[in-house]
């Protein structure tokens, strides 16, 4: 089975409000397959086999009275945004934001977790070892070879 997991070991400050900051990850919580190569590209989990994945990710804002706070995951490094949530701010919570959903990618293709704040000020993106989190993950649920005619492409 194709697999990886990907947390952050240390909080991240999202320093600039508004400004989205793709998450650099740091420890690997399973990696099948060498899907995630943590030396020059730690953002990125890249694909090898062509095929439907789920996509997830997880991430904990601190708490802050203002702003409001998004995650996407994406592809390639561009714009092209595979799925993003946002939600309102908590001046006493911990605001978590979880994402997942399906997409087809081919081999080469890699996808990235970017999180922004807008709390007019610098706000932690916090890692907790317990909760694995932040992460990111993809796994293979449908291989190309098998998909023919079982969903459209995108």
């Amino acid at each position: 089975m194709r697999f990886a997991k990907i947390s952050r070991a240390t909080t991240l400050s999202l320093a600039v409000s508004g400004t989205p900051q793709t998450v650099d990850l740091s420890t690997p919580l399973k990696n099948s397959n060498n899907l995630w190569e943590g030396v020059t590209n730690p953002s990125r989990i890249t694909i090898n086999r062509p095929g439907w994945y789920r996509v997830s990710a997880f991430v904990e804002f601190a708490a802050s009275a203002t702003g409001d706070r998004d995650v996407r995951i994406i592809k390639n490094g561009s714009a092209t945004t595979i799925l993003a949530q946002a939600v309102v701010k908590s001046a006493t919570l911990i605001t978590c934001l979880t994402i997942s959903a399906p997409v087809y990618l081919i081999a080469g293709d890699f996808v990235q977790l970017v999180a922004n704040q807008t709390s007019g000020g610098a706000l932690d993106l916090i890692a907790t070892a317990l909760k694995e989190c932040p992460n990111l993950s993809v796994q293979l649920v449908l291989p190309e070879s098998l998909s023919s005619g079982a969903f459209e492409r995108e």
